[in-house]
């Protein structure tokens, strides 16, 4: 690691020479898109290790989505935001403006980011676009992917499991219930169930127990694993809670086709989302 981190360390003191010595202007004038070119490519390498990932994660009901790079804290990088995009540029390409539209690609997909500040409006007309991509992003010189500590980058966890809430009660706390085939529901378990089965799907009874056992399972694991404090807060653990839905409605019958698959993931989504806010006890048990 050292040995990258120094080669990376040469190539951007030997690009910030070539600037100063081809340029009229400050270092500190083109460090700003310089940094945004920086900023680009750890991006794109993160997205890259999380894409290799998640390559064999979906199903043919289950797809990949943004939200999947979210939760695992990726910020997710449309196809105009790659940063292979821009090294395959032809020449007299305005660079300035490719990298503003790849900064607001990357801001509409990722809600969680303040707006960004375009750091390239008033170089994308100048010299220095040409002389930053020629030192930076040229073949042979390309530097080498960065390494998440030499550019001071940590990545985020998920909160610790002291921040998760305590909801009193547990899940047998409710009283409406609703039995026969697949055991007891509680009213927080049939409330996900409704959302399932409703408006009327036919169901066998085999498929019933099914969707009951998905109930349960989906609750338990965001109760305990997910729901953390202010979840609804953080686009991280937004996306986190997403995923477990997306993952264990996937258990659902066959019978919930692709499109009943992903509505139900979203009216559930929604659910969870009005319903446990991440401070006080989920409105069913108010």
């Amino acid at each position: 690691m050292a040995a990258n981190t120094t080669d990376l360390e040469k190539r951007l003191w030997d690009a910030a020479d070539e600037l100063r010595a081809n340029s009229k202007l400050k270092s500190s004038e083109y460090s700003v898109p310089v940094l945004g070119l920086i900023f680009l490519r750890y991006a794109d390498w993160k997205f890259t290790q999380a894409e290799k990932e998640l390559k064999d994660k979906g199903s043919s009901r289950r797809g990949i989505s943004a939200s999947d790079y979210q939760a695992r804290s990726v910020m997710f990088l449309p196809e105009a935001a790659r940063f292979s995009k821009l090294l395959d540029l032809p020449e007299g390409a305005d660079i300035g403006k490719a990298i503003n539209e790849a900064m607001k690609a990357i801001e509409d997909e990722n809600t969680q980011l303040n707006k960004l500040e375009t750091t390239t409006e008033a170089f994308a007309r100048t010299k220095i676009w040409d002389d930053a991509v020629e030192a930076i992003l040229s073949s042979p010189n390309r530097p080498n992917r960065p390494q998440a500590g030499s550019l001071g980058l940590q990545e985020q966890s998920l909160p610790s499991q002291a921040d998760i809430l305590a909801h009193e009660g547990g899940l047998g706390n409710c009283s409406r219930t609703l039995e026969g085939v697949g055991g007891v529901l509680t009213e927080e378990e049939l409330a996900i169930f409704d959302l399932l089965t409703k408006p009327q799907i036919e169901l066998s009874q085999v498929e019933q127990k099914q969707v009951k056992q998905v109930a349960k399972e989906l609750l338990t694991i965001l109760k305990t694993e997910k729901l953390v404090l202010d979840w609804r807060k953080r686009q991280q653990t937004k996306a986190s809670v997403e995923v477990a839905i997306k993952d264990i409605l996937d258990r659902l019958p066959e019978s919930y086709s692709i499109e009943l698959y992903n509505q139900k993931c979203q009216e559930v989504f929604q659910h969870i989302y009005e319903s446990y806010n991440g401070k006080e006890r989920n409105i069913s048990e108010s």
